[in-house]
C-alpha cells in the first residue's frame, strides 16, 4: 500500500523513483512544491500516474523506464 499525506510532488516522486525502480523528470517545476494526498493499493507505476493524471490533471509520458512529467 501507498499512502501519501500533505506530501510535496517532489518527494512523491522520489518514493516512486525508489520503489518502482524508474527515473523520473520533473519538466513540470511548478509542481515540485504542490502538495498532494494519495492512496494507491498494489498498483503499477502505469496505474499511479494515470491515477494522478485523472485527478490532478498531471501530463505524463513513459518511455522504457523512464518517466516524464510535463
Amino acid at each position: 500500500r501507498i499512502i501519501f499525506r500533505n506530501m510535496t510532488f517532489g518527494n512523491i516522486l522520489k518514493k516512486l523513483e525508489r520503489k518502482f525502480d524508474y527515473n523520473i523528470d520533473l519538466q513540470n517545476k511548478e509542481l515540485m512544491n504542490e502538495r498532494f494526498n494519495a492512496n494507491f493499493g498494489d498498483q503499477s507505476l502505469p496505474n499511479i500516474l494515470e491515477s494522478l493524471h485523472k485527478v490532478y490533471g498531471i501530463n505524463y509520458e513513459i518511455k522504457n523506464k523512464e518517466v516524464i512529467i510535463k
